[in-house]
């Protein structure tokens, strides 16, 4: 179970920084293995800070995360290393979240590489696997990103992301950018690889339908915090 506690990050903006903005505030949520929480909320509410709060992305100027029942705030070095293998996050822009100089497969595969997990063929093996899994054939593989389609790409992302099994990943507008048809065949695969895997998952999404039907859950971020 992914826990949080209290959550807050503030900024400084304007000229020199003397203006402090609230990005979360007092955030609290619990997301148990295997469930969806969806949230939502307009642009600028705190959800993509949050998210990034609980990847590891950002720090907490106050408040806690728990994995497991385990505080994970403050780790640092190996520990947080390990904690990453298991919090992963898809991002809105596939086509700015891949590497350009890199092929599909070695860009699924690469945390595996970071991580030192595995011989190098079974690396390979297994980043086959999971493309095949979400519906990349094998000649794709071999494609640079600006030479597949942006559902094509997001499937990749969505088997980098799942390459380390991790216990929660964080999807931040994970179909926002491509066309309606092809949304529905993400969304149905992401619905389908939740339940296989039994990951916790966080929906970020402004589309509320999309919420509703996808998550056991859903909350309202408004002003750096959850509305009740």
């Amino acid at each position: 179970m992914l826990e949080l506690r209290n959550l807050c990050k503030a900024f400084r903006s304007g000229p020199w920084g003397v203006r402090r903005v609230e990005a979360v505030r007092d955030v609290s949520l619990s997301i148990p293995a295997g469930a969806a929480v969806g949230l939502s909320g307009r642009s600028g509410s705190g959800k993509t800070t949050l998210a990034r709060m609980i990847v590891g992305l950002e720090s907490t100027d106050s408040g806690s995360i728990l994995m497991d029942g385990r505080n994970v705030t403050s780790l640092r070095g190996i520990d947080l290393r390990e904690y990453r293998r298991k919090v992963q996050i898809v991002f809105q822009n596939p086509t700015t979240s891949l590497n350009p100089c890199k092929r599909l497969l070695r860009s699924i595969q690469e945390p595996l590489d970071i991580h030192g997990l595995c011989g190098s063929g079974a690396r390979r093996l297994k980043a086959i696997e999971l493309a095949r899994q979400v519906g990349l054939n094998r000649d794709l593989l071999e494609r640079y990103p600006h030479q597949v389609s942006g559902g094509e790409a997001q499937r990749a992302m969505i088997a980098r992301a799942l390459i380390l099994d991790p216990k929660v990943i964080v999807l931040d507008e994970p179909t926002s950018m491509l066309d309606v048809s092809v949304q529905a065949q993400i969304l149905h695969l992401l619905g389908d690889l939740r339940m296989k895997l039994h990951m916790a998952c966080l929906f970020i999404s402004h589309d509320i339908e999309v919420l509703r039907w996808f998550c056991d859950e859903v909350h309202i971020m408004e002003g750096g915090t959850l509305l009740d």
